[in-house]
């Protein structure tokens, strides 16, 4: 964006997907939130700070191998129920 319309855009745009991200993450952890407060029977702000929690580990400590791991396996498991 900023080869094609200058700098001011790029600002733009970088701030616009870190706000339409940060919204996605969001909602991701207000359900996982919901999950866990439901299934552990706890407060839904412990369930989503849980939930932060186990992610932010999960991705540091197994880095981006495990992450990717995670995801071929969860679209194989898709793959299956989706042909079922």
């Amino acid at each position: 964006m900023g080869g094609l319309f200058g700098q001011k855009v790029r600002v733009i745009t970088a701030i616009s997907g870190f706000i339409g991200t940060a919204g996605l993450i969001a909602v991701q952890l207000k359900l996982s939130g919901l999950i866990f407060g439901y299934s552990l029977g706890i407060s839904n702000i412990y369930g989503i700070t849980l939930a932060a929690v186990v992610v932010t580990l999960y991705s540091s400590l197994g880095g981006i191998k495990s992450v990717t791991f995670t995801d071929v396996l969860q679209f194989f498991t898709f793959a299956v129920v989706i042909r079922l």
